[in-house]
């Protein structure tokens, strides 16, 4: 129960979780116990995973008019859709319902010419983030002067399913090029994540919104700071450590294998390097396929890397002859 109820809180705070309830099946079904227990401990996280995501439809329903898990997720699918969009021609028309939206990144294209093909997932969510990209200008023309005051769910949610049926159509029209400007690109991001965000302290403003002011109860929503930008210099080394610790697991796993010393490993340790190898597979391709990789996303296996890496160099014991 603990265990279930740790996922969902999980998840509530971020949706790359969605596949931790497979890590866990895994664990459960390596476990020696009665299958009752494995199927109770596999079920009822997906159960009660499945129950927050139907509210959350629901919820967002009554805003937007529009049953949808995240109104971001519209916003993603067709931001990851746009990196390939000045390498392709397109041969077919889009949905009807992204007509108005598909005029709208032409005329972005046409007046941006060849510098977007220079444009990558190393760059971040740029046509998510940026105000003069397709994404925003078509958010601000559908709005026009309304104002929300839903702190951006009625406003992202009413335009994110054309986004998603945007991005849908071009990644299914054309999946090579997905493959090869997306993907491929955003696999190299994994082992040397970008600072993104963390490059520069509250993306360089001097403000905060309200509820973070509230949050942290601050006297004002105006905020200081002595260097903006030297957490880029002190976080500076961490994507490489990253990536280093990925190499050294995989090469430390790999000398345990053919060495034979994990036959000598005990039971519980050798269930516990396949669990987290099953995470760091998953949480690599969960990452490369949902959006640009950032570093602040891969602090979590960061930290069972430095663990994991350091019990397989002490079985390896590369100090003796």
């Amino acid at each position: 129960m603990l265990h279930s109820l740790l996922i969902v809180i999980a998840f509530t705070v971020r949706y790359n979780a969605v596949f931790y309830p497979v890590i866990s099946a895994i664990a459960y079904l390596l476990t020696s116990k009665k299958l009752a227990y494995k199927a109770t401990g596999i079920l009822l996280p997906v159960l009660l995973v499945a129950l927050f995501i139907s509210y959350t439809r629901n919820e967002t329903q009554k805003y937007t008019g529009t049953k949808e898990f995240s109104v971001f997720g519209g916003w993603q699918l067709a931001n990851n859709a746009l990196y390939m969009y000045p390498f392709i021609e397109l041969h077919d028309a889009p949905p009807a319902q992204c007509a108005g939206f598909h005029q709208t990144v032409i005329k972005f294209f046409e007046k941006a010419g060849d510098q977007m093909k220079s444009l990558s997932p190393a760059d971040g969510a740029f046509y998510l983030r940026d105000q003069r990209a397709p994404l925003k200008v078509y958010l601000a023309e559908r709005m026009g002067n309304k104002e929300d005051s839903t702190g951006g769910i009625q406003s992202w949610g009413s335009v994110s399913p054309i986004y998603s049926a945007y991005g849908s159509f071009l990644i299914s029209g054309y999946p090579f090029s997905f493959t090869r400007h997306f993907i491929f690109p955003n696999f190299g991001n994994y082992w040397v994540p970008p600072l993104e965000k963390l490059e520069v302290y509250n993306l360089g403003s001097n403000k905060v919104s309200s509820i973070a002011g509230y949050w942290f109860d601050y006297p004002s929503s105006n905020v200081r700071v002595g260097s903006a930008t030297v957490q880029k210099v002190i976080l500076g080394l961490f994507p490489v450590l990253f990536g280093g610790l990925n190499f050294l697991y995989l090469i430390t796993l790999i000398g345990v294998i053919r060495t034979g010393k994990l036959k000598t490993t005990s039971q519980s340790l050798k269930l516990g390097i396949l669990l987290f190898t099953c995470l760091l597979i998953a949480n690599a391709a969960f990452g490369i396929l949902a959006s640009p990789i950032v570093f602040r996303y891969m602090a979590f296996p960061m930290v069972i890397l430095i663990i994991f890496s350091g019990v397989l160099m002490e079985k390896l014991d590369l100090n003796e002859k």
